[in-house]
């Protein structure tokens, strides 16, 4: 059972989200990986 509940919180799901064009354009430009960036502001945020 620990082992089920230790790979459950290794899955991952798909959002979508909603942001002003210009940040888009300026986090492409730079290359920015908008699901690692979300979820370390998530993490932060969190506190986890």
């Amino acid at each position: 059972m620990k082992a089920a509940r230790r790979k459950a919180k290794n899955v991952t799901v798909r959002k979508n989200v909603t942001i002003p064009m210009s940040l888009a354009n300026a986090a492409k430009e730079k290359g920015i990986n908008f699901s690692e960036t979300l979820t370390e502001a998530l993490e932060d945020k969190l506190g986890v």
